[in-house]
Parts: structure tokens; C-alpha cells; sequence
């Protein structure tokens, strides 16, 4: 993430979040509580929210807030209900709800409602590495190929996508899907 004074925030597996300046591109540790916290466990994904905040998916801990000073503000672990506690990915829509990518399931997490509610798939689609909000549908990344969820909430694999999805990225008129067979979209 790119800050006020043009440094870049980042967060890395073992470590935790350092701030690297523009001018000299050397790294300073910020937010001493929160990297302590995350160096105990492994961080496989990061997204900063609307909000400002930032969000943080783990291995096997769920995914954890936080806001810009470091501090830890919501958790969403098996304790709170979380199905799959691995945190492959993440994405928000508009309305600031987050999808989240796991090991096995999919969880929404609603950012206008209290309490917040999770719901998982019950057929099996795989890990999901990839998530995007576009044209009026949620797209799923997996390990199994790309899947498509519509009003009905009910994921349907697209033809000829069986295979790695890495990544989605939703532009104007074209949702670009990064796989194992390359680029397409």
C-alpha cells in the first residue's frame, strides 16, 4: 500500500509490516504489536479495505482487521464460525462486503450488517486462489477451474476452464483470468 508520504507499506510471511521509503528504498519495521502477532503464524494473503483498513488472511488463524496504526480491530477465526481457516484470497465489492477465497469453501463477510454472518459451499470447488465481483457475478479461482456465482448463489464451473486459477482481474468489458494454461479471459 502506498501512504501520504509516498512510502510503501508492506507485510511480509515471517517478518511483519515494514514501511520502505521512495527516496532511498530502504525498510523500517512499523507496527511492532502486529508483527509480533503475525510472525507467530504464516500470511498467505493481504487486500487494504475501503475502509483504510487492512485485512490479513493466514494459513490455518482465519483472517484478521486491522487498522492503520496496527491495531487489530476484528477477527474471523473457526471460533467466530469460520468453515476453513486458510485464507487464500480476498476481495470487496462496492458495498464493502468481502469474499473470502479458503482452502475448500467460500466465505461472505457483510460490511453493512451486525452481526456478521459466514456461508459456505456445501459441494466441494476446490481451494479458491482468486476472487472478483464482476459484471453482476462473483467469479471463483480455484484449483479446479473457474467457477461463476450468480443470484442463485449456486457456483457453476465455466466450459473449457478446468485447471489452476491464480488470479482475476475484472476490467471494463473483460474479466482477464491468469492459469495454468496462460491468459485468458
Amino acid at each position: 500500500d502506498e501512504t501520504a508520504d509516498g512510502s510503501i507499506l508492506m507485510l511480509t510471511e515471517m517478518s511483519g509490516f515494514f514501511r520502505i521509503s521512495p527516496d532511498t528504498g530502504s525498510s523500517d519495521p512499523v507496527y511492532a504489536g502486529a508483527s509480533r502477532f503475525f510472525s507467530k503464524m504464516r500470511v498467505f494473503s493481504a487486500s487494504k479495505l475501503s475502509s483504510g483498513h487492512y485485512m490479513v488472511g493466514t494459513v490455518l488463524d482465519g483472517a484478521y482487521v486491522i487498522n492503520r496504526q496496527g491495531d487489530i480491530l476484528e477477527k474471523f477465526t473457526s471460533g467466530d464460525g469460520l468453515a476453513h481457516t486458510t485464507v487464500l484470497s480476498m476481495d470487496e465489492d462496492i458495498d464493502g462486503n468481502i469474499i473470502l477465497g479458503l482452502d475448500g469453501s467460500a466465505a461472505w463477510v457483510w460490511g453493512n450488517e451486525s452481526p456478521r454472518f459466514f456461508s459456505s459451499q456445501t459441494n466441494r470447488i476446490g481451494n479458491i486462489y482468486a476472487s472478483a465481483f464482476w459484471n453482476g457475478a462473483l467469479y471463483l479461482g480455484t484449483n479446479k477451474g473457474l467457477y461463476r456465482v450468480g443470484a442463485d448463489c449456486v457456483p457453476q464451473i465455466l466450459p473449457n476452464t478446468q485447471g489452476q486459477i491464480w488470479d482475476l482481474i475484472p476490467l471494463k468489458r473483460t474479466l482477464a483470468v491468469i492459469a495454468d494454461k496462460g491468459l485468458f479471459s
